[in-house]
């Protein structure tokens, strides 16, 4: 029996205590995370559900989105989905549910392999409130990872059991709990080598264990190559794989083995030195990867290594816990450096160092004098949970930054600007504050809003980085008076030189074409049409092979009625992007406008066969044959835009999008009969449409009946 600081004793009421802690701490450190919404992949996680709920056999397809083989992952998210829908507070929930189930039973754990009672229910409430990895709790695709520690705890309490046992039926669950952990997460393989080390340490033979443990690595090698064969090869683990295969290493001499070993033993101290660096506290910025770091990662990395060599019990089993956990990741995170769910794993092992080491220090101030031991344990528990609680807080704005850059990208850019205006407002100091700004400043502009006083202020807070200062004299190059232009375009040749001095140009080349586009898009929702062809021709200036800008710029003169002038750029179209159906249609809609009627429909029929072509490699795209009606309906080709949806339908019947542009031409056309049909038809496929339904009242009208809709 170890001593210990207290006297406690494993019974249930010990347990049921400890319970209730781990609920009140995680209330208190997550609860807020119901009010989260979504980030990166979990849109994919979501769409998967609906996919999967109408087709289970697409539950083993490669095909879905962000497809990992990580099947008990994903059975789980589809059966939350049919219960409770894709509610992001519901997923929110569960993750954080599994990370508390994932401490205590890591904590009971720690207690069958042999820790004390004390150091192991300080060792769970550790990992519970764990900064390092805190974003993976945060993040609803992460899911995994609480999920995989789960089962490896599993495993590894059926094979003490068979180990003490010596029974079949212990070892059957182990090996199911196996490879129940390989279908959760590949990286939970480890829990083979685990149990080697484990039985290892606890004096069994080599050749027992190897005699039981052989047929698992066959089984668990199996499920592997099935879990790869269903992935998707979009994956963090596809990339590594692909980045660093035989045939990437031998075309590439900066790719060696020797480099491949010098950066996997670079990314090992520096993922080591982010277990202490980020445990219970926040650094400056943990999106960041720090120089001292890696100097850190050093003496842990020895630290763990005097452990294993000396064997010393029990700390030894979670130092070999802490290496096994990250040397799957080490390829991962040289093609992906999101590093916070890389170590999750591994910070089981960390924090229950912490809590042995800690009940060390505690037991030899008690030694020295009585109860100054207990009183200074309880006081640096106290401090590390309040430390923790801080920097959780503060990491949650690091979360709330990721979602609103994620919504940044979809159709709710509303809601990503108030995500980030919130994600700065409480947490600039844990934030990359010139990448916040720049894409708070740019969502605006894009969106059409107030976008001065952020920038002033941002440009008040970072002088000195060249994006913001970048806003900033582009700004005054189309908001002042003359004078203030001149100077404007003075301070943006300046900063072109500072580019090309540091080596910076190409990028800069590039955002100083985003800029001047979005500054475009802006004026162009506040009708300063003048200013946006400004705008938008000084963008295709910087980045000649923006097919989007050259489309803006023809799209505002056709709006503004220089048709002369939009029609000159058609030569431009067919020299440089004669298979881009937008600007072949706009190139004939301006050709129209002029009276060329031939040359207009020359380009349609250019922009037809492009659009023809893309509808031959996917006849399932609802988009293409939509586009392509459009092109024909505006040149007043009716007929030919009609034909076109009638054929598409025939194909695609349950899309809606399709049976409501019908009717939209058949309208425009007065086949006011036809319209109803077809008007009927999307308002069945989508009763809840309020577009398609006030398009049928609208066409009812015309008929002169005007029957209640239900």
């Amino acid at each position: 029996m170890p001593e210990t600081l207290f006297q406690l004793r494993n019974k249930s009421r010990t347990w049921l205590v400890y319970t209730c802690i781990i609920c009140l701490l995680t209330i208190a450190f997550f609860g807020s995370l119901k009010d989260h919404l979504l980030g990166v992949d979990d849109a994919d996680t979501f769409r998967n559900n609906i996919a999967i709920n109408q087709d289970f056999s697409f539950f083993f397809s490669p095909e879905k989105k962000a497809a990992s083989g990580r099947l008990v992952d994903e059975l789980i998210m589809w059966l939350t989905y049919c219960i409770w829908g894709n509610d992001p507070a519901v997923f929110h929930v569960l993750i954080v549910v599994c990370h508390a189930l994932a401490s205590l039973f890591l904590s009971w754990l720690f207690y069958q392999l042999g820790s004390s009672l004390e150091v192991s229910l300080l060792g769970g409430i550790l990992f519970l409130v764990n900064i390092a990895h805190v974003q993976t709790v945060h993040w609803i695709s992460a899911l995994e990872y609480p999920l995989a520690l789960l089962a490896v705890v599993l495993a590894m309490h059926f094979h003490t059991r068979f180990v003490a046992e010596r029974r079949p039926l212990p070892l059957a669950a182990f090996y199911l709990a196996a490879i129940l952990c390989v279908l959760t997460h590949p990286v939970a393989a480890i829990v083979w080598p685990l149990s080697l080390y484990w039985a290892w340490i606890r004096g069994f033979g080599l050749k027992a264990t190897f005699g039981y443990l052989m047929p698992l690595m066959l089984l668990l090698s199996l499920v592997l190559l099935f879990t790869l064969s269903i992935s998707g090869t979009n994956t963090t683990t596809r990339m590594a794989m692909d980045a660093y295969s035989w045939r990437q290493l031998g075309a590439h001499d900066s790719a060696s083995p020797f480099s491949l070993l010098q950066n996997t033993g670079q990314v090992l101290l520096w993922l080591l030195g982010r277990l202490v660096s980020a445990a219970h506290w926040y650094p400056s910025l943990l999106h960041q990867q720090a120089p001292w770091e890696s100097w850190v990662g050093i003496p842990v990395l020895v630290g763990l290594v005097v452990l294993l060599l000396k064997n010393i019990h029990p700390a030894s089993m979670w130092a070999g816990w802490i290496l096994l956990s990250l040397a799957p990741f080490l390829p991962a995170t040289l093609v992906h450096a999101g590093i916070a769910r890389y170590l999750y794993l591994a910070t089981a092992g960390s924090c229950f160092l912490i809590a042995w080491m800690l009940s060390i220090l505690g037991l030899w101030l008690e030694r020295r004098r009585a109860h100054v031991g207990r009183c200074a344990y309880g006081v640096v528990v106290l401090a590390v949970l309040v430390s923790s609680y801080a920097a959780q807080k503060k990491a949650e704005f690091i979360n709330i930054y990721d979602s609103g850059r994620y919504y940044l990208s979809t159709s709710e850019a509303e809601l990503g600007i108030q995500l980030l205006e919130r994600a700065i407002a409480g947490g600039g100091d844990v934030l990359p504050l010139n990448d916040a700004y720049f894409s708070l400043i740019d969502a605006k502009l894009r969106h059409g809003s107030e976008y001065l006083p952020i920038l002033h202020r941002a440009f008040a807070e970072m002088p000195d980085d060249l994006r913001i200062s970048l806003l900033m004299a582009v700004e005054q190059y189309f908001n002042g008076d003359e004078q203030r232009k001149q100077a404007g375009e003075q301070k943006i040749r300046r900063l072109g030189v500072y580019a090309a001095d540091t080596h910076q140009l190409t990028g800069f080349f590039h955002t100083t074409a985003i800029v001047y586009q979005h500054y475009g898009i802006w004026f162009s929702k506040h009708h300063d049409y003048d200013k946006a062809l400004a705008a938008f021709r000084l963008s295709y200036q910087a980045s000649p092979e923006s097919t989007y800008t050259l489309r803006s710029i023809m799209r505002t003169l056709i709006y503004t009625k220089r048709y002369a002038e939009a029609a000159a750029l058609t030569p431009k179209v067919l020299q440089s992007f004669p298979e881009n159906q937008d600007l072949l249609f706009l190139s004939a809609l301006s050709l129209k406008k002029m009276g060329e009627i031939d040359q207009a429909l020359e380009f349609g029929r250019r922009a037809q066969l492009v659009l023809t072509q893309a509808i031959g490699k996917d006849p399932n795209n609802a988009g293409s044959y939509v586009q392509l009606a459009h092109i024909w309906r505006d040149l007043d080709q009716n007929a030919k835009a009609i034909e076109i949806l009638e054929k598409a339908i025939v194909r695609l019947p349950a899309v809606a999008n399709l049976h409501l542009k019908l009717g939209n031409l058949y309208h425009r056309s007065a086949q006011y009969e036809r319209a109803d049909q077809a008007y009927e038809n999307a308002l069945r496929l989508e009763p809840e449409n309020g577009d398609i339904r006030s398009k049928l009242i609208i066409n009812r009208r015309q008929l002169s009946r005007l029957p209640q809709i239900e």
